[in-house]
């Protein structure tokens, strides 16, 4: 998610007592899903913020942006969208259902007398099954620029994180430049989201391969000049893990 300049205030919603658990025992807080406003920065509009009791958090990522019309309509009913926030990998996430799928469960769900309008919907895209996360490229669909697999590339967070979890690097990685891929198509004048190459590298380390972590991190920055970067501490944690990288590739 996008919680630049945020950090301080994560670190103190999560170090309160939990709200509740997930089934893997995850702790969990509780957040509201708001109409945020337009960023002029990034030039991102429709944006859905998260706040909690410790303040705001952060935006959902564009691939959510279409549920808008749906927060927009709870608002005029002085209603909220509740959901639970998890602190992943020095992040928060909000655990979702996608696509379609998450269509029809706000349609079924959505409380009397809320009424809204979806935005137009891409007729060739698809809900992937669990096979599909590691699907070959020759099954890929691609419904515009920003899109891999069938679904825009920043809702594979959770599949890239379930991925590592379960030892599946090569498919971990093998998503992760396919989002490399997308985000360089999507970037819009900006620099692509960095949070994928930095997964890359992780990855890449782990694995020993130290070049292809070079490598990785060096494409990143090719793609994006110091001019056309925005703030952010991904790009800080990318350039200071760029120069060890860099430092360990010498000394072999």
């Amino acid at each position: 998610m996008g919680t630049q300049h945020n950090e301080r205030r994560i670190e103190r919603l999560f170090r309160a007592k939990p709200d509740g658990y997930d089934s893997d025992g995850r702790s969990w807080k509780v957040g509201v899903l708001y109409a945020a406003p337009d960023d002029p920065v990034y030039q991102f509009e429709g944006l859905i913020g998260v706040v909690s009791v410790a303040g705001h958090l952060g935006c959902m990522m564009p691939g959510y942006h279409y549920i808008r019309p749906f927060i927009d309509a709870l608002a005029r009913r002085s209603m909220h969208f509740v959901v639970p926030v998890l602190e992943v990998d020095n992040d928060i996430a909000v655990p979702f259902l996608r696509g379609r799928v998450l269509r029809e469960a706000l349609e079924r769900l959505a409380p009397p007398g809320v009424t809204w309008e979806w935005p137009p919907w891409p007729e060739d895209t698809f809900t992937p099954t669990a096979d599909s996360i590691v699907a070959s490229s020759a099954s890929i669909v691609k419904t515009s620029a920003g899109y891999v697999r069938g679904r825009h590339y920043t809702e594979w967070n959770d599949d890239v994180r379930t991925l590592k979890r379960s030892g599946e690097l090569e498919a971990a990685l093998e998503l992760l430049y396919e989002c490399i891929e997308a985000a360089e198509r999507d970037r819009g004048g900006r620099e692509p989201a960095p949070w994928y190459t930095h997964e890359a590298a992780i990855i890449h380390r782990k694995r020993g391969e130290i070049p292809l972590e070079v490598a990785v991190m060096e494409r990143w920055e090719r793609a994006c000049p110091p001019p056309e970067r925005g703030p952010g501490a991904m790009q800080a944690k990318i350039a200071d893990r760029l120069e060890k990288a860099r430092r360990l590739l010498a000394e072999r």
